[in-house]
């Protein structure tokens, strides 16, 4: 990869860094605060289960999923997992990589964790971790449709503890990708400040 490509890269992956920052979604996350407590309690023979939920309306999630997948999706060269070998490869990117990979881990470590509840049945394998999660809302609902996600994401949506509990853990997983990424895109410009003063490119 040449310089301009390279400068390219970094560019757009900063673009699009700085894009998911000022949508709404930050805001809305922080102010009132995301979270979900899922309480129940059995009265004589009924059990009945009391969800209190805050959280980033649907239409606001919906507006960032489009620029995210430029992080999520391999084909992209934007994504964590393309940048990280672009780091590790690029003399210009390589004395950062360690930084980089630091950042990387944190969603890693996120999206490795098994979530609660687990559904009796799904089409993953045990336990169902928050990158299931992932994987079903981006591409069962906002980004594309598959159909066996949608289908996943539609019996998800259609059982109140679910739905409240698996929304939760993604509004968080898409917050701190906000953060990770435009820490990234810190590193970036950095890089792209240093070639753009000692080259013409």
């Amino acid at each position: 990869m040449n310089l301009h490509e390279m400068l390219t890269v970094l560019e757009t992956f900063n673009q699009k860094a700085n894009k998911i920052k000022n949508f709404s979604f930050t805001e809305k996350y922080l102010n009132p605060g995301n979270s979900v407590i899922i309480s129940g309690h059995k009265e004589q023979n009924d059990f009945e289960i009391n969800i209190e939920e805050k959280k980033v309306e649907d239409e606001a999630v919906e507006a960032i999923a489009l620029n995210l997948r430029f992080f999520i999706q391999n084909n992209e060269k934007t994504s964590l997992m393309n940048m990280s070998v672009f780091y590790k490869e690029s003399n210009y990117l390589h004395n950062l990589s360690s930084e980089f990979e630091k950042l990387r881990f944190r969603i890693n470590n996120i999206l490795s964790l098994a979530v609660q509840p687990q559904p009796s049945t799904h089409s993953f394998e045990n336990p169902l971790i928050i990158r299931d999660i992932q994987d079903v809302f981006m591409y069962g609902s906002l980004a594309h449709s598959n159909k066996e996600k949608a289908l996943i994401y539609s019996n998800w949506m259609s059982n109140p503890i679910t739905k409240a509990a698996y929304t939760h853990y993604f509004q968080k997983l898409v917050h701190e990708y906000i953060d990770v990424t435009n820490k990234i895109a810190f590193l970036n410009n950095s890089v792209i400040q240093v070639v753009r003063k000692h080259t013409s490119v």
